[in-house]
């Protein structure tokens, strides 16, 4: 298993339970509400990406090639 850190800030609650990518990951997820989540947790999670947020489509864009490129990896 492969597991990934991301530390994404959010300008606003934007997790929905309905959408097509669903992204399985490690988050460190801080708001700007008062909630922070310090430790890292398993999560399964539901991202609305707007092209607001471009940097984190191209976070999750790298992490897909890295992935890709280790399951290639452990398959030789």
């Amino acid at each position: 298993m492969v597991k990934i850190y991301l530390d994404i800030n959010f300008h606003e609650e934007r997790i929905l339970s309905t959408l097509s990518k669903h992204v399985k990951i490690y988050l460190d997820i801080n708001f700007y509400e008062e909630r922070i989540l310090s430790t890292l947790v398993k999560v399964k999670i539901y991202l609305d990406i707007n092209f607001y947020e471009e940097r984190i489509l191209s976070t999750l864009a790298k992490v897909n090639r890295l992935l890709l490129l280790i399951k290639n990896c452990s398959a030789a």
